[in-house]
């Protein structure tokens, strides 16, 4: 697989868009994944451990993630 910048050898997966990156075009970002609970009183409950957060994510630099509510 070739970097979708430069055409070198890629390293890693942007985990936003799924464009390969070689590691000279690699760039870090926040990830979060998870869920919120299906029931109504999950609001005020304090919130619950369904999801992780990843510090430093690959990311190819080009593409743009956005945040989603989630309940």
């Amino acid at each position: 697989m070739k970097c979708f910048t430069c055409d070198d050898d890629a390293r890693a997966v942007c985990k936003f868009c799924g464009r390969a990156i070689c590691l000279a075009h690699r760039k870090c970002h926040v990830l979060f994944l998870g869920y919120g609970k299906k029931t109504p009183s999950a609001i005020f409950d304090g919130g619950s451990n369904t999801g992780i957060t990843v510090q430093d994510a690959s990311w190819c630099g080009k593409c743009t993630p956005e945040h989603q509510k989630t309940y």
